[in-house]
């Protein structure tokens, strides 16, 4: 097995979030783009996507050696542009919106490495959450989490996180661990109501090609993830996080 160009076509698939996305990127077929796939989660002994109806999901394990193989993509390229030496090179401002947290979590620990292979760019990274807010005006890259409406824009999957249902140990010790995604209707279930005002208290989850969806009620609802986040983890109750907001200050 031809291991660069496994990793190649793994981090495309993973970026675009199926195969049928990574084969255009890759300008290869579907059905190729499937035996490197399947070549390499048998070379490694793992499962990588989790397949359905909805398309491809990164497993646990997918998540992990993502995050492992991004960089050393990163660094073979650096060490292409270091030895082609391109004549000209991308220079000027770029105003960048992007959630707080995601500047955090996401942008931060890559900026060096940015800086190092791109030094003639200044980048003006401003706090945006939506396209209507006023700031989103003077923005000329958005980095959000979704699909937002935006017809005259070009959209482009970079990365994909997954939802994590989360309590704290006390929580799950004084209630019980549920067994299904149903037993969660029994619980206090604290629910995040989005920017447009809907109340996600919906919750649907995929394990291959099964599909169990509940609704959840609780005693608390907030516009305000982190305020949801921080009083399940004080132990109040059951919340749905994304993993990039809630790997540092939980256990699921």
């Amino acid at each position: 097995m031809d291991r660069f160009r496994a990793l190649e076509y793994f981090v495309a698939t993973a970026e675009e979030g199926s195969l049928s996305g990574a084969a255009r990127r890759l300008q290869v077929t579907v059905p190729a783009a499937l035996k490197v796939i399947t070549a390499l989660e048998k070379r490694l002994g793992a499962t990588l996507f989790d397949r359905s109806s909805q398309g491809l999901a990164l497993t646990a394990d997918g998540i992990r050696y993502l995050e492992r193989c991004r960089p050393l993509m990163e660094q073979l390229a650096e060490a292409d542009d270091a030895i082609t030496g391109a004549t000209t090179r991308p220079r000027g401002t770029v105003v960048v919106g992007m959630p707080a947290f995601t500047q955090l979590d996401c942008v931060l620990p890559s900026l060096p490495r940015f800086h190092a292979r791109y030094p003639d760019i200044a980048l003006d990274i401003r706090t945006v959450n939506r396209l209507t807010e006023p700031e989103a005006a003077a923005v000329d890259v958005f980095v959000l989490l979704g699909w937002h409406e935006a017809p005259d824009m070009v959209h482009k999957r970079i990365a994909q996180t997954s939802y994590h249902v989360v309590a704290s140990p006390a929580y799950w010790a004084a209630h019980g661990m549920p067994q299904r995604p149903k037993d969660l209707a029994h619980h206090q279930c604290l629910a995040f109501r989005n920017p447009e005002g809907t109340l996600l208290d919906f919750w649907e989850f995929d394990r291959g090609t099964e599909h169990e969806a509940v609704s959840v009620s609780g005693w608390l609802e907030s516009t305000n993830a982190d305020l949801v986040l921080g009083a399940a983890v004080a132990g109040e109750g059951v919340a749905r996080m994304t993993w990039l907001r809630s790997r540092e200050r939980t256990t699921c």
